[in-house]
């Protein structure tokens, strides 16, 4: 019995061992200071250009912070700016398809007051796919409201799995505010509709998102 348990513990540690070397890095991206992020789900419908409704999938993850360096991409170091990612992103009206789109926003980043109850995000750029390696327009109008108490957190971790790809997302010690968020994207002159999830403000801090590849 004992032989069979022993044999079962190292299948199982064997298949967590190869899913980690299944998962390549990516994308690299650290911030610092205050904070503004949230999660998008795109879709499931966008207005055409001629007025007829079409439909849209896709998701990403959208940060403001004072500072930003990240690798692949460019710039490498943005300041009161903002982060996007986009995957498996897809449009009926221009036949627009984004696997895996990053985008550099300096600029733009309006950051909140001491007790966190507001930040913003605007501007515009463009998303480049690493996959195929084409860039789309994308512009962002976000606005940041916490709506809770002010918390304290010695450092946390978020992940969202997307088609293809994983999203890790680390922050060290911070005060924060769980947040919602109103505003507007626009990826290649279409605004999909758009929800918003794991929303948060966080206060002077380090963090790191990371995207793995599966």
């Amino acid at each position: 019995m004992r032989i069979k348990s022993s044999l079962v513990l190292a299948c199982v540690l064997s298949a967590f061992a190869a899913q980690a070397r299944a998962q390549t890095v990516a994308q690299v991206s650290s911030f610092k200071g205050t904070q503004a992020s949230t999660f998008v789900v795109f879709g499931p419908t966008v207005i055409c250009a001629d007025g007829s409704v079409g439909t849209a999938n896709g998701f990403g993850f959208i940060s403001g912070s004072e500072s930003i360096s990240h690798s692949p991409g460019s710039p490498k170091s943005i300041s009161n700016g903002g982060f996007i990612e986009i995957f498996d992103y897809s449009d009926s009206c221009t036949g627009t398809f984004i696997g895996f789109g990053i985008a550099g926003l300096s600029g733009g980043y309006t950051a909140p007051n001491h007790n966190l109850e507001s930040a913003a995000l605007s501007g515009s750029t463009f998303v480049q796919d690493l996959d195929t390696g084409a860039s789309y327009p994308i512009s962002v109008d976000l606005v940041f409201t916490a709506n809770d108490p002010l918390q304290t957190s010695r450092g946390t971790t978020v992940s969202h799995d997307y088609p293809g790809y994983t999203v890790v997302v680390n922050r060290g010690a911070s005060s924060f505010r769980d947040a919602g968020v109103t505003g507007t994207i626009t990826i290649n002159g279409l605004e999909p509709d758009a929800s918003y999830s794991s929303t948060a403000i966080n206060s002077n801090t380090s963090g790191q998102t990371t995207v793995y590849q599966k």
